[in-house]
Formats: C-alpha cells, sequence, structure tokens
C-alpha cells in the first residue's frame, strides 16, 4: 500500500475507534485524550506529506516545457592559453504554470554542465552571495550567462549547456549548498550551439547575426506580449491637422552603414504634432530609447519615411503616461523633393508594454522590440502633408 493511501487509512480507523469508544459510557478522560492526539497527529503528518509532495510537484511542474535558448557566446579573455568562453541564454517558461527552482549568483558549476567533454562550468571569483531562489510565470522568461572554460583551444566546435533544476528550498545558503549533492535534479539541456571563430573573432559573421535574430524573435513572446484589442482601443494616437508644420527643404544625415560613411541629402521635412492617449485606469508603461526612439515609428506612405538618428549615446528607457492622461511627441517626416503633394499620411507607432527595468532586459531583444512590428502596431488618424 502507498504510503499516502496508508496514512490516510491509519487516520480513518484513529478517528472510527475515537468515535466507538466516544460513545462508550465507561471511556476515561486520558483514553480520549490519547486517541484524539494520535488521529490529530496522523492527519498533521498527513497534511505535510501532501504539502511537500505538491511543493516539489508545483516547481518542477510540466518540465518539457521550459526551454533554454543560447544567445550569444565569445571568448572572455581571448587569447590565453586557458581560455574561457561568455555564454548567455534564455530560459523560458512556456508551460501554464509557475517554475520556482534554486539557483546561484557565483557558483554555477553547481547548477549548470556541458555535454562538451573538452569544456567545464567555472565559477564567478566574485564573493558575493552565492544562493537565489527564482521565480519565472507561466510564459515568461529570464536572461542568464555562465562561463565555460576551454582545456583545448579549438577554433571551431559545438556544445549543450544543461540546466540542474534544484527544488526550491526554503533553507539557508550553506544549507542548500550541503544538500545539492543529495537532492534529485532535474538536468534541462539547451539547443546545440556551433561556435566558429577567426583570428578577427570580433566581427560578427552574418550566419551568427541571422542565429541571434532568430532566438530574439522566438523568445519575444516571453518577455513581451502583443497588444489585446482592448489595449488598441485604450491606447490611442492623434495628430491636429492644423499644428503640422508645412514641409521646408533642408540637408538630412542618413547612415551608409554597409560603407561606414555619413551621406547627407537634400529633402524635406516636416514636424507633426502627435499625442499619445492613455485611456485607461491603469498606468502605460511601454519601451523605448533615449536617443533612438523614432525607430519606433513609421508611415503608412513609402514616400514618407521616419529619419534615422545619430546616436553617440543611446540607452533603454521606460516611458510613462498615468491614467486617462496623454504625451505630446514631435514626429519629423521625411520625403524627397519629387515627392507630388499634397499627400495623405498616417504614422503607426509599435508599442511594446513593459512592467520591468528595461536596463535588466538584454540589449539585442530590447532593441528589437523597438522595430515596427505588426502585432504592436497602433494608428493615428490621417492628416495631409502640404
Amino acid at each position: 500500500m502507498p504510503f499516502q493511501n496508508f496514512a490516510s487509512f491509519l487516520t480513518n480507523i484513529t478517528l472510527a475507534i475515537f468515535s466507538w469508544r466516544f460513545r462508550s459510557s465507561k471511556m476515561k478522560c486520558l483514553n480520549l485524550f490519547s486517541t484524539l492526539l494520535l488521529a490529530l497527529l496522523c492527519s498533521a503528518f498527513l497534511s505535510c506529506h501532501n504539502n511537500a509532495s505538491n511543493q516539489v510537484h508545483d516547481c518542477l511542474a510540466n518540465l518539457s516545457k521550459i526551454e533554454i535558448l543560447i544567445y550569444e557566446c565569445g571568448f572572455s579573455d581571448y587569447p590565453e592559453k586557458n581560455m574561457s568562453l561568455y555564454v548567455s541564454f534564455f530560459i523560458i517558461n512556456n508551460s501554464d504554470d509557475t517554475l520556482r527552482y534554486t539557483n546561484t549568483r557565483s557558483l554555477f558549476s553547481r547548477f549548470y554542465c556541458t555535454d562538451n567533454t573538452k569544456m567545464t562550468v567555472a565559477d564567478d571569483p566574485l564573493p558575493r552571495d552565492s544562493i537565489q531562489r527564482v521565480v519565472i510565470p507561466p510564459h515568461k522568461g529570464k536572461y542568464a550567462y555562465i562561463y565555460l572554460k576551454l582545456g583545448k583551444s579549438d577554433m571551431n566546435f559545438k556544445f549543450r549547456i544543461g540546466m540542474k533544476l534544484l527544488r526550491w528550498h526554503a533553507s539557508n545558503s550553506k544549507t542548500i549548498l550541503a544538500e545539492i549533492a543529495h537532492d534529485k535534479q532535474d538536468t534541462i539541456w539547451s539547443n546545440v550551439k556551433i561556435f566558429n571563430t577567426t583570428k578577427n573573432h570580433s566581427v560578427s559573421a552574418p550566419a551568427e547575426d541571422q542565429y541571434q535574430a532568430r532566438i530574439l524573435e522566438k523568445v519575444l513572446p516571453a518577455f513581451f506580449s502583443s497588444l489585446t484589442d482592448g489595449d488598441k482601443k485604450n491606447y490611442t494616437l492623434s495628430i491636429d491637422q492644423n499644428k503640422i508644420k508645412q514641409l521646408k527643404e533642408t540637408i538630412v544625415d542618413t547612415v551608409d552603414v554597409r560603407n561606414k560613411m555619413l551621406l547627407k541629402k537634400k529633402s524635406r521635412v516636416a514636424i507633426c504634432e502627435m499625442q499619445i492617449h492613455n485611456n485607461s485606469n491603469d498606468t502605460l508603461k511601454y519601451a523605448s530609447m533615449s536617443c533612438s526612439w523614432l525607430e519606433t515609428y513609421v508611415t503608412d506612405n513609402v514616400d514618407f519615411k521616419i529619419p534615422e538618428q545619430i546616436c553617440l549615446q543611446n540607452i533603454p528607457e521606460l516611458r510613462v503616461i498615468p491614467p486617462r492622461q496623454s504625451s505630446i511627441v514631435e514626429i519629423p517626416i521625411v520625403t524627397d523633393l519629387k515627392t507630388a503633394l499634397p499627400r495623405k499620411i498616417k504614422i503607426g507607432l509599435s508599442l511594446q508594454k513593459c512592467t520591468e527595468d528595461p536596463f535588466n532586459t538584454v540589449p539585442g531583444l530590447f532593441e528589437m522590440v523597438l522595430k515596427p512590428l505588426t502585432r504592436n502596431m497602433i494608428w493615428s488618424n490621417e492628416v495631409e502633408i502640404h
């Protein structure tokens, strides 16, 4: 008989005996107390056992839906003999349950491993608290990193990393570390990462750029949710036709990324004053950048562009609009001298709601969500450009 069924059976028998003896006129108080105490102990023990079992189950539920995706890697102390490889990755919880597990801030070798025999997981030498309890809500993700020591300086190799999911302990750090070797740990493996390097390893190859773009696109929904139909009603854009500054001829700077050149072109530029309305009862927080914030905007007319911004410093920002209020932005639009006028256009904003500090988000992911995406676009009213 399983332990859980046995404990339940024992509790029921004890309560039956208590009930029978209670009806007996010769029952003594001592016997009543001892019988009742036994029943309560059995019931409490069973309850604790169930809670412990449920706790482990809740912490590690649906492990098949937990995904580890390597984002990027590179040498951290190249070209030393005992090279160290920096590996950053995403932990994605694709299940409907909250994932809770114990992890580390410095003792990475206790919780991570690799399937490449020429590599070992390195610990962080910084003297700081080594234990943290991690919570990843359903269908959300976490960004993390580790270092791998290379025994041989191969230029081309492949590997996976494994994360050992240790159940969420309530003990102190010393006790947890002592229990790691004895506790049951489920290892989740990442995708296979093929690492190719050249003498000039700092230059990213196009294949690596494409790989990272695929990873970011895959994990994007775990960090930024699509706007709902209700969101698109609550968050609106409006442009006052009378406040549009007419097109003027000016010199516009553009960057030729491929040839690393700054180009100057005579164009016509107009400024559209636009209001972003928060019609909801909740504060709106959305992702932006300190300099390249115009990248979140786009027009619906191919003859009108939002100009690029040349930035010497560019950091993530969290923009806030209180409930039932609005924010004003001035959007420049650029068109060629030959464009026939007047023309009607709309301006769209790729609105990425953000609840966390943008500095905690991996830069590549944050920059990607700023690009105009159909799933998160909201559009202004139509206006006429003269």
